[in-house]
């Protein structure tokens, strides 16, 4: 008598029962995240108008991007050492915050330190979103995982700068940053019973030096933040914060990356090294291309987002996606390469 092999269990996919609202909430948050990034650019000449804050234009974009710094390497270390589940909620409680403070701020130097305490938010969320697939998802659907993440950001880089646009335009700046966590939370929620079924991590002491990156992650950001600031500045003044700021950044972000990233080393430092580069350059025009459409050519915020979306083609990863990542294992400890200080910019009325 022969026996019959049972038949194989078939594949799991994205979509499968289990995986369905884990997936949905994932890709639902990656995409708020982008939409942040990448079109609140739009919004900002009119924000700025509004409450005459042109002074601090830079660091409205050089502060969520400074904070993000030390947000990645805080959660790196704090999902290594309990778990992503902490971190994703502070990350979202934190994201949800600033944007409420950026949304009503009758000042832009409030505006500033809600858009601070945002992008403070949407580095813990990010780093613990990567952690989660690493440990909720077989390894054969990881790739699958970021692949739907890399499109979370390429859409919002297409839609997100007209539509931001016609919010402005129609119902006001505010709501660009008030509507959002009416999507973040049922997102979060969504997410929360995949992460019961992971269960609890056994709580382990952060490594050796954990404090000390944090201490690099914080000097880098400020280093940055100085950088935005002092390229606003004229004369002497913005000589000297530039050079402050270089300084610091050198003395802080190689402990953050790889060795050999200043060198330019074959490999990992010079694949960072080129996609910092990158990512300044289209980062600090998309900063100024907005302001300068309003202001010197009258482009109305629709117009001037449109003007951003044509210029981003589906062949080009947005700023800050994955496209090509594939994880094999959970997210490396403490990750931090994934900064790369954009360009000062310096607008001027007329």
């Amino acid at each position: 008598m022969t026996a019959t092999a049972a038949p194989a269990a078939p594949p799991e996919h994205l979509y499968a029962p289990r995986l369905r609202a884990m997936t949905v909430g994932s890709i639902a948050l990656v995409s708020l995240l982008a939409f942040e990034a990448l079109a609140v650019g739009t919004a900002m000449p009119t924000v700025a108008r509004s409450l005459d804050g042109l002074a601090l234009y830079a660091l409205a974009f050089g502060g969520p991007f400074a904070s993000g710094v030390v947000a990645m390497v805080v959660s790196g270390i704090w999902c290594d050492a309990r778990g992503p589940r902490a971190p994703m909620w502070h990350g979202v409680a934190w994201f949800v915050v600033g944007l409420l403070v950026a949304g009503s701020a009758s000042a832009m130097g409030v505006l500033v330190v809600g858009r601070v305490v945002q992008g403070f938010g949407s580095g813990l969320l990010s780093v613990a979103l990567y952690v989660i697939v690493g440990q909720a998802y077989p390894e054969e659907l990881r790739r699958r995982v970021f692949a739907a993440f890399a499109a979370a950001w390429v859409v919002p880089s297409l839609v997100g700068p007209a539509l931001a646009g016609l919010i402005v335009e129609h119902l006001g700046w505010r709501w660009v940053f008030l509507a959002v966590p009416a999507v973040a939370v049922p997102a979060v929620l969504l997410i929360q019973p995949g992460l019961r079924a992971l269960g609890a991590t056994a709580p382990v002491r952060p490594p050796a030096g954990a404090a000390a990156r944090i201490g690099w992650a914080c000097g880098a950001g400020a280093s940055a933040e100085l950088l935005h600031y002092g390229g606003q500045q004229r004369g002497a003044l913005a000589v000297g914060l530039v050079g402050v700021a270089l300084v610091g950044l050198l003395g802080c972000a190689p402990r953050l990356l790889p060795a050999g990233f200043l060198r330019a080393r074959r490999g990992l430092p010079t694949v960072i090294g080129l996609r910092g580069l990158a990512s300044a350059a289209f980062a600090g025009a998309e900063v100024v291309i907005p302001l300068m459409l309003s202001r010197e050519r009258g482009f109305a915020p629709t117009a001037a987002g449109l003007v951003l979306t044509v210029g981003r083609s589906p062949g080009r990863p947005a700023p800050g996606s994955r496209g090509g990542c594939v994880l094999r294992a959970p997210p490396p400890r403490c990750p931090g390469p994934g900064w790369a200080a954009s360009p000062p910019v310096r607008p001027s009325w007329r």
